[in-house]
This record gives C-alpha cells, structure tokens and sequence, in this order.
C-alpha cells in the first residue's frame, strides 16, 4: 500500500511539472495534492496539541506538520512560476 501511494504521489508531482498535461488537469491535481497535505498538516499539529505523550513527541509531531507545510508551499510556488512562465513563453 505504501509504494501504492508513493507512486501514486510521485506522479502527482511530476503531472503537477509537466508542459504536455492540459493546465486546468495540473490545477486539479495540485489542488487534490495540496488537500491531502493539508489534512496531515493539521493532523499532525492537532495531534502535538492533545496527545498525552511527553514534549519531545509533541515537538516531532509539530515539526513534521511544519515541514509538510514547507513542502506543500514550496510545490506550490514552484507551480505558480512555471505558470508564469508558460505566459511568458506563449507571448
């Protein structure tokens, strides 16, 4: 199951690059994907608020709920420039 989803993410991703793949599969795509890693996100951070464990598990589950916050803005952002520059290129 997990190499399921891994592939499964892995094209996600690489759809979400791709000049050949119609823009508006590309927005849906990265909307799908950015829905999913919002949804850990805040499961991960929920879960460093009530968990009864001790602060170093508090502090791994916050963190990792940060750093799939920084990827999803990192994809994103990585999105809206290559739109930006597919603009560029078909003026």
């Amino acid at each position: 199951m997990e190499i399921f989803a891994e592939i499964v993410f892995d094209f996600i991703i690489e759809a979400t690059k791709s000049k050949s793949i119609p823009k508006i599969v590309r927005y849906i795509l990265l909307s799908a994907i950015s829905m999913i890693f919002i949804c850990v996100m805040a499961l991960l951070i929920y879960g460093s608020f009530v968990i009864e464990g001790g602060l170093l598990v508090r502090l791994l589950l916050l963190g990792t709920g940060m750093l799939i916050a920084l990827f999803l803005v990192k994809l994103t952002k990585d999105a809206m420039e290559r739109s930006e520059q597919n603009r560029n290129d078909e003026s």
